[in-house]
């Protein structure tokens, strides 16, 4: 009894920190971006991470099919928004990178589908028995087609076409 009780109030507490460092990282974010708002005014903080969110998703299409790919993102999207930007420094570089990382993440509301394990998962649809030999298809000549011959000589019966 004493242990289900302690087992709960651990869980409870575990969420209670959970949800206060959750709170406090927002507040930290939110107070950092308006910091850089500030520095560099409205106008040219939204230019930056329009542009960020564009590089950002350059990446994403460039390393789509790459699993594990998260640093060469990173860096592409460094390589890029400072190529964009050289005044940037590291920290606005990084900000920047996690400004639009964040953008879309808080847009994907869907979470992948896990991936199809043969081992441990069942099949939802019915593979179908194909056969072990196909049939070529019968080739049929032009002409019993109905298409007129093809030949490289003139026609016979034309009159010789006269000059004007």
């Amino acid at each position: 009894m004493t242990s289900t009780l302690l087992n709960v109030s651990i869980t409870i507490l575990l969420k209670a920190i959970c949800g206060a460092v959750g709170v406090i990282v927002a507040l930290y974010i939110k107070n950092k971006k308006q910091a850089e708002v500030v520095k560099l005014g409205a106008t040219t903080y939204n230019y930056r991470t329009t542009v960020a969110r564009q590089i950002f998703l350059q990446g994403e299409q460039l390393y789509k099919l790459i699993p594990g790919s998260g640093d060469l993102k990173a860096a592409l999207f460094d390589k890029l928004i400072l190529a964009k930007f050289p005044s940037l420094t590291e920290e606005q570089i990084t900000h920047f990178r996690e400004a639009a990382t964040g953008f879309f993440n808080a847009q994907a509301t869907v979470a992948l589908a896990p991936v199809y394990d043969p081992s441990k998962d069942e099949a939802n649809i019915a593979v179908e028995e194909t056969p072990a030999k196909i049939e070529p298809i019968a080739e049929t000549p032009i002409n019993q087609l109905g298409a007129q011959s093809i030949t490289n000589q003139a026609p016979q019966n034309t009159a010789p076409i006269l000059g004007v």
